[in-house]
């Protein structure tokens, strides 16, 4: 959503129409909005959230005569605060009578050897959410975290809140981290399954991540090489082996000869290092992806490049 509403969209507008943000800063591009009042074309403006806050004062929007601004009040309505009181009495009868408190300041403490075995495993399953999300469209409904062989048999719940981590991280606007994960996940109505399997023999772990959106699903399965190289093996059907660090593009093609190259060539020829390459296919000529690790991020002109390629069909970018 950010700069969701910008000069092109203040244009498809009526004259004098009124502008009212209480949502997130950045959705409306403030030079956009500037201007669009000093045209005429936006009468008035009540701003409640900025892109900075505390927000800068010396922003020309504060200067506007027809603008209101308040310093994002949301949290401080009577309906807020009395919400605020119930949740807090509802929380405390909770642990009065033995069941879990929510919104804990700190995770549950886990045994040294527990916490040893658990910890390399986070970054991983981290990364894989936030793989998944990359390559996915629509709005997450549902999240399954599969432990398989010797990691079934250890703690699972640092390992699913590093997963809703890396799941919510690039859809909300606060912090996520391994204590806040769960609970935003429930206010957002997002399922979360978890299942193991001990016995299983492909690897002697295995994490599998699927995440569902209204769009559909995609499924990423990764590993520990000799406990601490996390590694990919497989991603939506197609087997892999890839490092999931840095920047990354996911192209979505045709297995046909001379694709690899022209997007090796439009690469190089806009300076982009190509730091790392790897394909995945059921079968010779059928539906394929890539995953190329580059140095540096890729500009939207680049990337709506190489969606023009032949046998391109999608290409998304994801930060690792």
């Amino acid at each position: 959503t950010l700069g969701l509403i910008g000069a092109k969209e203040f244009e498809m507008m009526k004259d004098g129409v009124r502008i009212i943000n209480v949502a997130r800063g950045g959705i409306i591009d403030n030079d956009a909005l500037i201007a669009a009042i000093k045209s005429g074309k936006c009468a008035g403006a009540a701003i409640d959230v900025f892109e900075t806050e505390p927000p800068d004062f010396s922003n020309e929007l504060f200067d506007l005569p027809n603008v209101v601004t308040t310093p994002h009040l949301g949290a401080s309505t009577q309906e807020a605060q009395t919400n605020v009181a119930i949740d807090v009495a509802e929380q405390i009868v909770d642990v009065f009578q033995g069941r879990a408190a929510r919104s804990a300041v700190n995770m549950p403490a886990l045994p040294p050897d527990v916490l040893a075995a658990v910890q390399p495993y986070l970054p991983l399953a981290q990364r894989m959410a936030a793989l998944a999300m990359g390559i996915m469209d629509g709005r997450c409904e549902k999240v399954e975290v599969k432990l398989l062989g010797e990691l079934a048999k250890i703690e699972s719940g640092p390992i699913t809140r590093a997963v809703l981590a890396g799941v919510l991280g690039p859809m909300v606007a606060e912090t996520v981290n391994l204590v806040n994960a769960p609970v935003i996940a429930k206010s957002r109505g997002i399922e979360v399954i978890e299942s193991r399997k001990a016995d299983f023999d492909d690897y002697a772990s295995l994490l599998t991540v699927t995440v569902t959106t209204d769009k559909g699903s995609t499924q990423i399965s990764g590993t520990l090489f000799e406990g601490r190289e996390m590694r990919i093996v497989q991603m939506a059907g197609f087997p892999m082996d890839f490092v999931p660090e840095g920047v990354v593009l996911i192209s979505d093609h045709s297995d046909e000869p001379g694709v690899i190259g022209s997007v090796g060539t439009l690469l190089g020829n806009e300076g982009i290092n190509i730091a790392g390459m790897y394909v995945g296919r059921k079968s010779p000529r059928s539906k394929a992806i890539m995953i190329l690790s580059v140095d540096q991020d890729v500009s939207d002109a680049v990337m709506e490049k190489l969606t023009q390629l032949p046998a391109i069909n999608t290409v998304k970018q994801v930060h690792l």
